[in-house]
């Protein structure tokens, strides 16, 4: 009996391992799509460094000893003399001089000792003097906007770091919010519920700030912060650390390292 041929749905029959053209077009596009998004999501986050002088560097550092910073593409940059404040995104905070080792560990050497973190968990390392200064507080999830009572100038740093969680309409979420926007009872409606949310003086502009963030104040007045979840329904405190570095008149500021949350 004569065997029934299938067709070959892309023109002529395929001969041995042979691979029709339009086939191996589309695999080769599909590869090349893999590798791109393989390539960028290798690609690591970056830390940030404050300079004195208010020059914002970016780069992954590779280790810190002996005062001298060491990015992964070798560039070298000088920490000031003094011990450093060392911020925890749990909230805690030590005094001391500080290393950073090849596997991106922080040790503190500080009055309780010899102290290790994963850098990833570090908030913010700072060598801050009379014209910058560190605030940490809380910020509860149903108070609407807090005034934190930090007074800032126009062109001050304001420097921000975050943790906690907060429960709104049954989910849990960080200072980065939740992938849903809010509703119109919610304190900022245009933004992602959850959300952490920061304006200088009561009218000022709103900023969805989240876990980090870094500005120049646009203006003059106190520091508010929000929750972005209504106010009623609403449980769980954010925990937030706030450095301003203030301008002085020889235009130097505090230096500080922000390393990358990864």
């Amino acid at each position: 009996m004569r065997k029934q041929m299938r067709s070959w749905p892309y023109g002529d029959s395929p001969r041995g391992n042979h691979v029709p053209a339009r086939t191996a077009l589309w695999l080769a596009a599909a590869l090349g799509l893999l590798l791109v998004l393989a390539l960028a999501g290798c690609k690591k986050p970056v830390d940030r460094i404050f300079t004195a002088d208010g020059q914002v560097i970016a780069g992954r550092i590779a280790q810190l000893s002996q005062r001298v910073l060491v990015l992964e593409d070798s560039s070298l940059v000088r920490l000031p003399d003094g011990p450093a404040r060392v911020h925890l995104r749990s909230g805690a905070s030590y005094v001391g001089s500080v290393e950073i080792t090849d596997e991106r560990k922080l040790h503190v050497n500080c009055d309780l000792g010899d102290l290790g973190f994963e850098l990833r968990n570090v908030a913010v390392i700072s060598w801050a003097d009379e014209a910058a200064s560190h605030v940490l507080l809380d910020v509860p999830a149903c108070a609407g906007w807090l005034n934190t009572h930090v007074a800032v100038s126009e062109g001050d740093l304001i420097s921000l770091a975050a943790g906690g969680s907060a429960t709104m309409l049954g989910q849990v979420s960080g200072p980065e919010g939740l992938e849903r926007m809010t509703g119109a009872s919610s304190t900022a409606p245009e933004a992602n519920d959850g959300r952490l949310m920061l304006r200088v003086g009561e009218r000022g502009a709103e900023h969805t700030v989240g876990r980090s963030w870094s500005a120049e104040s646009p203006a003059e007045g106190e520091i508010f912060l929000a929750v972005n979840s209504p106010l009623s329904g609403s449980d769980g405190t954010y925990t937030v650390s706030l450095m301003i570095s203030r301008r002085e008149s020889s235009g130097s500021m505090a230096f500080a390292i922000y390393p990358a949350i990864k």
